[in-house]
């Protein structure tokens, strides 16, 4: 059989499927904005579910993302004033939602949707202007028509309404505002999006010079050039169970920024617990990934949610010292770590090290693995420093100009720094590394006071952005193995600079660039990836009659030799390597 042709006839099909599909879109001043419909996430307004650990028991499969009351009693002019219009809502997110329709505790529920790169809810509400306040009436008839329900009144602007729909609605609340809209009867009709406004994201006052977090394009800069947290945190801030371990110079275990600290530390010199504090490198690291966030105070940590755990070392060439590292490798993933972030490295190599790390990639977080950060070096070297080339499941993180430049020694870059990244083969993915704002040593002189500095610069402080982001990965899923981290991580870094990436068949996650990787880190995107699991078949022949379903699901060294085999994904399905199929035999792709 032609496997080539058996694919295009597959794609074909796939292809003519999505094209008689009618887009999502909405209508904005008379202009038709096309969405992308998401299918992992849901909006819910319940019926006797008063609160979210309800919803859990009832749906165990289901993560709650949001929980809460919408009440519109107030601020609408209502026509019959005794009514009062609260409704419990729920966004959640599941690989599978089953059949919501006939399910008594749901009233209402709907997919979530990208608007210009940003991810948007749909409520049960939508708005509707009248062209004359006295077509009402108007409004009155296409609700009863529809089963579309007038909640009330705009106080400020009488011409406005507000309306709801539920499961008994011919639409939600998006296709009900086309409806109107469409009819030609009304001024204008607009859905009700979940997004989250954003301007400073924050309230830290030194969020603004955190670049790395959201480049405005300030000083000549490139905006935009940053890890895209702020659209990240209108999905999670983190989780108190997922622990960020800084193996470095140990932690500053009471610095104000700093709020959650996992509940013991070690010194990896002593073997004893806590551990000691022996510079200020590691703090640095840990304010980068756990400050506190939208206090007012300081600067905000990327995912300041999850617990900092302190596991220090003296960083320096003392003996027994290297055994010493291995044996906080070894401490940390034994005591739940679900990152450890590594800002150093070692001129010389050593297999008790590789040891320790392999350790934690396999059986860290009960077998799913630990995902280990290394820094891969600032001496401008076309080779990336032990150990972050010890081992291929390691994150080697390079450092990033905010103009998106790998930070090199000639030219000068555009912040005039003058010292490199190190590079090449191995290297995973590059984070901003270079005017970092982050926490000092209390005492030290710092940024605005002695708490912070605003400086820090190199793969030092590119990677404890990637163990942040992967804390807020895992915050998302905790499910993610150690490999799945890393291919989420690959395929959603920003293609920054005038770099150009090429496909390698030894780089399977997309295509790559000996300076930069696979590109910068992208917090949300990466999040979004997050919700998935993934399956592989690999070395299989499929002889009897199956199904795979999953988020994703990869194929490499598969043969089909049966007559009924499915593959049930939400999101896709990857083909690479040596995929066959039998003679006579079909398999069947299914996709939502």
């Amino acid at each position: 059989m032609n496997i080539q042709k058996h694919l295009l006839y597959i794609l074909v099909l796939i292809s003519y499927s999505n094209s008689n599909a009618t887009s999502p879109y909405y209508w904005y001043k008379g202009e038709k904005i096309v969405l992308e419909q998401k299918s992992n996430k849901k909006y819910l307004t319940l019926n006797g579910i008063s609160d979210s650990g309800r919803l859990k028991d009832l749906f165990p499969s289901f993560k709650i993302l949001e929980f809460g009351k919408c009440d519109l009693s107030n601020g609408l002019h209502h026509e019959y004033k005794k009514q009062i219009f609260v409704e419990y809502y729920a966004i959640v997110a599941s690989d599978s939602f089953g059949n919501l329709d006939s399910n008594d505790y749901i009233k209402y529920h709907t997919p979530f949707f990208e608007i210009n790169k940003a991810e948007a809810g749909l409520s049960h509400l939508f708005y509707i202007k009248l062209k004359k306040i006295d077509d009402l009436n108007l409004l009155k008839n296409k609700c009863f028509e529809y089963k579309v329900e007038i909640v009330g009144q705009n106080q400020f602007m009488p011409e406005w309404y507000t309306l709801q729909v539920s499961k008994w609605s011919k639409g939600h609340a998006l296709e009900m505002a086309n409806v109107f809209y469409e009819s030609n009867l009304f001024a204008a009709a607009e859905p009700d999006f979940l997004v989250n406004d954003q301007l400073h994201c924050v309230n830290d006052p030194v969020f603004i010079d955190q670049w790395n977090l959201k480049n405005t394009g300030l000083n000549g800069w490139t905006a935009g050039v940053d890890i895209n947290i702020c659209q990240a945190w209108g999905e999670t801030a983190g989780n108190a169970n997922v622990i960020v371990a800084i193996l470095d110079e140990g932690v500053e275990l009471n610095h104000p920024e700093i709020a959650n600290y996992a509940t013991i530390s070690y010194d990896s010199e002593t073997k004893t617990s806590p551990s000691t504090v022996y510079g200020s490198h590691a703090t640095a690291a840990a304010g980068v990934v756990g400050a506190k966030r939208n206090n007012n105070n300081g600067l905000a940590g990327i995912a300041p949610d999850c617990k900092i755990m302190s596991v220090s070392n003296k960083l320096r060439g003392n003996p027994d010292s290297r055994k010493a590292r291995a044996d906080g490798i070894n401490w940390a993933w034994q005591n739940g770590a679900s990152v450890i972030n590594n800002s150093w490295s070692s001129s010389v190599k050593y297999q008790i090290i590789d040891d320790a790390i392999n350790l934690a990639l396999s059986k860290g977080r009960n077998g799913l693995g630990t995902i280990v950060v290394f820094s891969t070096g600032n001496e401008d070297n076309n080779a990336i420093s032990y150990p972050s080339n010890a081992i291929s499941d390691i994150i080697a993180v390079g450092a990033a100009s905010p103009c998106g430049q790998r930070k090199s020694k000639t030219p000068i870059s555009c912040d005039g720094a003058l010292w490199g990244s190190n590079y090449g083969e191995g290297l995973d993915v590059v984070a901003p590394g270079v005017l970092i704002p982050t926490t000092d040593r209390v005492g030290d002189p710092g940024y605005s006071n002695s708490d912070y500095i605003n400086n820090w610069f190199g793969t030092s402080a590119a990677a404890p952005q990637v163990a942040g982001v992967v804390a807020l990965m895992l915050s998302i899923n905790p499910d993610l193995s150690q490999r799945e981290v890393s291919r989420i991580i690959h395929k959603t870094a920003k293609k920054i600079g005038n770099y150009v990436y090429t496909s390698d068949a030894n780089k399977p996650n997309g295509s790559w660039n000996e300076e930069v990787g696979y590109g910068m880190i992208d917090a949300y995107e990466a999040i979004r990836q997050s919700y998935c699991n993934l399956t592989e078949v690999n070395n299989q022949v499929v002889a009897t009659d199956s199904s795979f379903s999953n988020c994703v699901i990869k194929l490499s060294n598969t043969s089909i030799e049966t007559n009924n085999t499915f593959f049930n994904c939400v999101k896709e399905v990857e083909i690479i390597d040596n995929f066959n199929i039998k003679e006579g035999s079909y398999f069947e792709i299914k996709t939502q």
